[in-house]
């Protein structure tokens, strides 16, 4: 996360630091699979922080959600691929809404790298 992100991001959530193995997680994450820090902009940021406090209190989104099928395969694996790596570090079970929601970045980040 760059500096910019992270001063903007300090703002909306004070006990950012509280995620800093979150953020570090995230970060080697997607470095390692070749997505550039700029795919990793802001509002990606702030989801993510929003959805690993909504975890931690207990308060995800529980819309319904049918299926994923719009989403590339790609993508899909890449989520799951995320998934499975912060699991390791942290409680990480999303629903399915949680997860149609981080594949729309998923997806967005696959499309801008081809």
């Amino acid at each position: 996360m760059n500096k910019t992100i992270r001063s903007a991001l300090e703002e909306t959530f004070p006990d950012l630091d509280n995620y800093k193995t979150e953020i570090d997680i995230t970060d080697k994450f997607f470095k390692d699979r070749g997505i550039s820090d700029d795919k990793l902009d802001q509002v990606f940021w702030n989801h993510m922080i929003s959805l690993w406090e909504r975890i931690d209190k207990n308060e995800q989104n529980d819309l319904e959600i049918e299926n994923m099928e719009e989403f590339s395969k790609e993508a899909k694996n890449l989520l799951e691929e995320y998934i499975l790596e912060v699991s390791k570090h942290r409680n990480f079970e999303i629903n399915n809404f949680e997860k149609m929601l981080v594949a729309i970045y998923m997806q967005r980040m696959q499309e801008e790298e081809k």
